[in-house]
Parts: structure tokens; sequence; C-alpha cells
């Protein structure tokens, strides 16, 4: 009798229990991100928050604020507290990630915007941009390999701005339509909305 078969029992089961509670809580605050969406007439935005924060991590609210950065120094600054106000006002933090980090070492805080990495837009259901879609970013697409994601960025590369879904080899019209909502042009975004200044 293997003496690890009721450890191993035991801890799958714990990962299930776990897993579980995970998705109840993921659910709770969703709902919770929904209502308070509903509330105020706008839908939920998703951004993650990285750095010198209080509270670092993933957060889904109405409207991002200054303050959802709970910054700690080095950036508990007047400057960066403008800047992380200029980015609440101007930016789009859908889908992005607020870093609060020095822009050198050793250097003040500048808070910025970066893009989230693709799978995690991907399970936000926040789409990726067609033209600057990366090979390992399109295989984060559900129903999307390596040969697809291949396929996909050698046709754009070839078609340019006259790229369509029914000229990348392998991709028929049911994964076209399955693909299109999940890659979509965003708006241009403003040069202020995209690195330190």
């Amino acid at each position: 009798m293997d003496r690890a078969a009721p450890f191993l029992r035991a801890a799958a089961a714990t990962s299930v229990v776990l897993a579980v509670l995970l998705a109840v809580r993921l659910g709770l605050d969703r709902r919770a991100g929904e209502r308070a969406a509903t509330q105020t007439g706008g839908g939920t935005i998703c951004f993650e928050v990285v750095g010198a924060s209080a509270d670092p991590g993933l957060r889904c609210v109405a409207r991002p604020s200054a303050d959802e950065a709970a910054p700690l120094a080095p950036c508990r600054t007047p400057a960066a507290r403008a800047r992380l106000e200029l980015l609440a006002r101007r930016c789009d933090w859908r889908g992005r990630r607020l870093v609060l980090a020095p822009a050198r070492a050793g250097g003040p805080c500048v808070p910025r915007l970066e893009p989230l990495p693709a799978a995690l837009r991907v399970a936000l259901g926040v789409p990726l941009d067609p033209d600057t879609v990366t090979r390992a970013e399109l295989e984060a697409l559900p129903g999307v390999g390596v040969g697809t994601a291949r396929s996909i960025v050698e046709t754009r590369e070839r078609l340019g701005a006259s790229f369509r879904w029914d000229a990348v080899p392998g991709v028929g019209s049911r994964r076209a339509a399955r693909l299109a909502p999940l890659l979509r042009r965003g708006p241009a975004v403003p040069p202020e909305c995209v690195g330190p200044h």
C-alpha cells in the first residue's frame, strides 16, 4: 500500500475546496463590481496596482480615482499625487497595470500605466489590439495554439491595414467569429497615458 496516497488525496481535496472558495470570492467581488457599475451607470473597470502601494493587486471599480492607488513612499509626494490625478482624469485604466515605482533606480516615483499581460486581459474580457498583439499574446486566446498564432501574425504582417480573418490559413468563419470580440482596435491612447513624463 502506498503511504503517500492518503496525503495526496488530502492535498487534492484541499485544493478543490480552495478553488471553490476562490471561485465564490471572485463571483462575489464581480457581483459587487457589477452593482457599483449599475448604480453609477457605467461599466466596471478592472486594473492592477503594483509597486509602492498599501494594497497592491487586481481591482474592479466603477470609476478609478487617485485614491485607488493608496500610494506609499516614495509615491507619497505632491508630484506623484498630481501625476496620479492626471492619470485618473484623462486615461482609461481598463486592462492596465498601474505601476507605482521610480522611473530609474533611486529616482522619484513616477506613476505610469502599462498594459496587463494578455492572459489576464482575456480573463477580464478586455480585448487585445489586433494591430499590436504579439504571437505569444495570441496564444493566450482560447482555441489559439502556436501554429494559429504564427499564421495570424504572418498574415497581419503581409496584409497590413487590409488584414482579414478569412485570409488567415486555418481560421474558419466560426473561429473568426469567436476571436473577433477578443481582438478589437481601441481608441488611440493619449501620450500622457503611456509612460512617465
